[in-house]
C-alpha cells in the first residue's frame, strides 16, 4: 500500500465521518464537541475573511498616508491587548480554594 492509497482511504473516511456528525446531531459528547469545533473555527475563519475585506475597502478609500497611520494605530492597538490580557480570568476560574462555613 504506497502513500496515495492510504491518503485516499483517510480523506473518504474522514468525509464519512462529518456526514454521520451532520446527519446525527446530539448524539453524544464526542460528536458535539467535534461540531463545536468546526463551528468556531467556521466563525473565526469568517471573521479573518471579514477584517481582510474591511482592510481591502479602508485601502480603497483612505489616501496612502492615512492608511498608513490607521495601520500604525491598530498595529498599536494589538500590542496593547496584548500585553494586557494577564491570564486573570483563567487563573481565578482554575484557583481552588477551600470554603469557609460562615453559619453558626
Amino acid at each position: 500500500m504506497n502513500i496515495n492509497s492510504s491518503f485516499k482511504l483517510s480523506a473518504i473516511g474522514i468525509k464519512e465521518m462529518l456526514t454521520d456528525f451532520f446527519k446525527n446531531p446530539g448524539e453524544g459528547l464526542y460528536q458535539r464537541t467535534v461540531r463545536s469545533g468546526i463551528w468556531v473555527f467556521s466563525l473565526k475563519i469568517f471573521e479573518r475573511a471579514l477584517g481582510i475585506v474591511k482592510l481591502v475597502i479602508l485601502a480603497r478609500i483612505l489616501v496612502p498616508n492615512d492608511f498608513g497611520l490607521m495601520g500604525i494605530a491598530l498595529l498599536a492597538l494589538a500590542c496593547l491587548e496584548t500585553f494586557s490580557q494577564t491570564g486573570f480570568q483563567q487563573a481565578l476560574i482554575q484557583k481552588k480554594r477551600e470554603r469557609k462555613n460562615t453559619s453558626m
